[in-house]
């Protein structure tokens, strides 16, 4: 019973899919694009919906200060002065029949009201509580305009514009203009606002006084909740809200700064939304027709490349088996181009088989000439390629190494940790790697005997299994002359100790026989001969420090003793105590800050700053030495400096200081044997750490020395 295969989609399908997949962005992009045109038309109604409200609300002010003017107008008449009210009413009437408002009112500071047009003169009036609206007006001496309040004689909402009357000392009078809210509606008509727009002017309470909808219904009545919050606290704006009737409106807003009025505009959403909707419905018209016509036309091609495919089939399946291959034409260009390679395979599959045959000789000629041994394994570290220069190495002959373990040519010890170590670079990212960095790497050969090999192993590979090649070489001759260098600098380190330990004791007595001569003979010597036994003693204390200076070098030279941590803030007293003398005697001033815990040798750091503030004390110029010892991290390093404020070093000469025996000056001028430094660059070296110095001739110098850190317990 045979297995159905797995459907496969089509080239039909793929080419359908294909026209889906380039849709697809294009209708993203459509929707981006009405999205950006919608936020677009948003932004710019809303930008228009501000500039209204700004002119409606200049509007506004100009009635405002239009009235007020009147009124000061007024205010200023003789007739008040003379007590006049009668003639004071008339004029007043006539000043109200150019202006928006109801009428004229003229109150005293009790609230009597003295003059009211709309009645007649010599009728009685009250005394109300409007002038309670408008007490700032007495006391500040300051126009006045009020909220919207009922007013129950007229039974409607007014409100009033007001300002003070003064007699040039005090205020002694109010004189206001009652408005109805019908003039503020009116300002609003003439504004040209869109027929759907929604527009409302508040007072300073937030309470609506006119509105361009249903004004009727909502004048008196306070804005919603949102809106009167931002109209408390700002001066303009913009955002979504609801209005009283329940419409979902973007609306703009603008309160004036001195009567503290605003006016909102608010676009219905659905005028906008309506125009959004509008563009989608276009656009997935637009693209399920270009849809329904690609899928068409993809259809219909991809059977027609499919069969170009199907007539391919066959000549390839003959070219598996060498077979002439002919191929008829076909319907596109690529499949005919796709033939005629079928047609040149067959040729160019035998030209192919020769050139692997004599690729192959080829590498076999090479591996064989070659100077290294080269063996390559496969994933269960067996040889299978194995080069003369091995078996000349090993001893084992090529046919008898294949197949072999490649363990088979190490130590028996040694074997276990070696499949392990390259099990594990199997399993790294590594491609190359060298073989026994960790130690010495012995190789064994056919008689069993070990010897020394240096060697690199690398990897490829091929369809899930790596293949391990391992270039080695035998090192026989070189570890021999490695051996002897070491016997060699053992023998002259020994030869270094004897030398100096025989020089010093002469040196000592020539030393002190010079002393002996110059104290015992002072009388019977002239200058010349005491100049010259100072001179001799001079001499055999330098050579006796040149002694112990080569002595210390060659100490270096030996074995590093193992590292530890090291508080350098101790080495450095340490050498400090050393140097307590020196230091007095050149007035030095030596500043040592916070220093961290290295890792390296204790004594060998403290005689490295033993030198570095030595030679910061000495060469010190004309002025008294100031020495600074710091340190800064620099990643895993700690960078110890030692900065003085002496002579200088010109920067031709700062890698030449730290050579052996190289001064810059003369042994009269300064002291020393030109040790000191090449001492501090091999106790550096020996820390695997490192010295240099910074300066400039006459500037001071500072030496820097980078030492690897230590972790302190806490």
């Amino acid at each position: 019973m045979t297995q159905s295969a797995p459907a496969v989609a089509t080239l039909g399908s793929r080419l359908a899919m294909l026209v889906l997949a380039c849709a697809i962005p294009a209708v993203l992009a459509a929707i981006l694009l009405i999205a950006y045109n919608f936020q677009r038309e948003k932004a710019h109604a809303l930008e228009q919906a501000h500039e209204l409200a700004q002119s409606a609300v200049n509007a506004v002010d100009r009635d405002f200060a239009s009235t007020q003017s009147a009124l000061y107008a007024l205010g200023t008449s003789d007739l008040l002065e003379k007590g006049d009210l009668a003639g004071f009413q008339q004029r007043a009437s006539r000043v109200l029949q150019n202006l928006k408002a109801h009428d004229i009112v003229l109150t005293a500071p009790s609230g009597q009201q003295l003059v009211n047009t709309r009645v007649p003169f010599g009728s009685p009036l009250p005394v109300v509580g409007q002038p309670v609206r408008v007490k700032g007006l007495f006391d500040a001496d300051r126009p006045v305009v009020t909220d919207l309040f009922y007013g129950k004689a007229l039974k409607t909402h007014l409100f009033g514009i007001a300002v003070p009357v003064s007699d040039g000392t005090r205020v002694t009078h109010a004189l206001a203009a009652g408005v109805m809210p019908e003039t503020v509606a009116a300002m609003l008509r003439q504004q040209n606002l869109p027929r759907d727009w929604i527009a409302a002017v508040f007072d300073s309470s937030g309470t609506i006084v006119a509105r361009s909808h249903q004004m009727d219904e909502f004048v008196g009545k306070k804005a919603s909740p949102g809106l009167r919050e931002r109209l408390q606290a700002e001066t303009h704006g913009t955002l979504d809200t609801v209005t009283l009737e329940g419409v979902k409106v973007y609306t703009a807003f603008v309160r004036s700064p001195s009567s503290g009025w605003a006016v909102a505009l608010g676009i219905p959403r659905r005028s906008l939304t309506n125009q959004l909707w509008l563009a989608v419905v276009v656009a997935i018209a637009v693209v399920g027709v270009l849809l329904a016509t690609g899928f068409a036309t993809a259809w219909h091609i991809g059977s027609r490349i499919s069969g170009s495919i199907f007539e391919l089939a066959k000549p390839a399946f003959a070219l598996g088996y060498g077979a002439k291959v002919t191929v008829p034409p076909l319907y596109f260009h690529e499949a005919n181009v796709l033939g005629e390679t079928l047609s040149t395979a067959s040729a160019l599959l035998h030209d192919a088989s020769a050139a692997v045959a004599r690729h192959d000789a080829r590498l076999t000629a090479i591996m064989d000439s070659a100077m290294d041994a080269i063996i390559t394994v496969d994933d269960d570290q067996r040889v299978i390629l194995y080069n003369r220069a091995a078996a000349a190495v090993f001893g084992w002959p090529p046919e008898e190494a294949v197949g072999r373990p490649l363990s088979q040519f190490i130590p028996a010890r040694f074997r276990d940790a070696h499949v392990r170590h390259v099990e594990a670079f199997g399993q790294r990212n590594r491609a190359r790697r060298g073989m026994g960095e960790s130690g010495e790497l012995l190789g064994l050969n056919r008689d069993g005997q070990e010897f020394p090999i240096e060697a690199s192993i690398s990897k490829i590979n091929e369809d899930g299994k790596n293949f391990y090649t391992v270039v080695l070489r035998d090192i026989t001759e070189r570890v021999k002359a490695r051996q002897a260098l070491e016997r060699s600098n053992a023998d002259l380190r020994q030869f270094a100790y004897v030398a100096s330990h025989d020089l010093k004791s002469p040196l000592r007595s020539i030393g002190g026989i010079a002393q002996i001569l110059e104290h015992s003979y002072h009388g019977a010597l002239d200058a010349k001969g005491i100049g010259l036994l100072r001179r001799l003693s001079a001499a055999a204390a330098r050579l006796e420090q040149l002694t112990d200076d080569l002595l210390q070098l060659a100490d270096l030279e030996g074995e590093v003793p193992a590292f530890a941590p090291v508080d350098c803030r101790d080495a450095v007293q340490e050498a400090l105590q050393l140097m307590e003398q020196p230091i007095r005697d050149a007035g030095a001033t030596v500043t040592v800050g916070d220093l961290p815990v290295v890792m390296g040798v204790h004594g060998e750091l403290t005689h490295l700053f033993l030198n570095l503030i030595a030679n910061a004390v000495k060469y010190h110029g004309q002025q008294a030495p100031e020495v600074r010892i710091t340190a800064e991290r620099a990643g895993a390093e700690w960078v110890i400096s030692v900065a003085d404020n002496g002579i200088g070093i010109d920067p031709k000469h700062h890698e030449r200081i730290f050579e052996v025996f190289n001064r810059l000056h003369k042994v009269g001028d300064y002291g020393g044997t030109g040790i000191g430094l090449a001492i501090c660059r091999t106790i550096a070296a020996r820390q695997g750490g490192r010295i240099w110095v910074e300066s400039q001739e006459g500037k001071g110098s500072t030496f820097k020395v980078a030492l690897r850190g230590a972790a302190v317990p806490a």
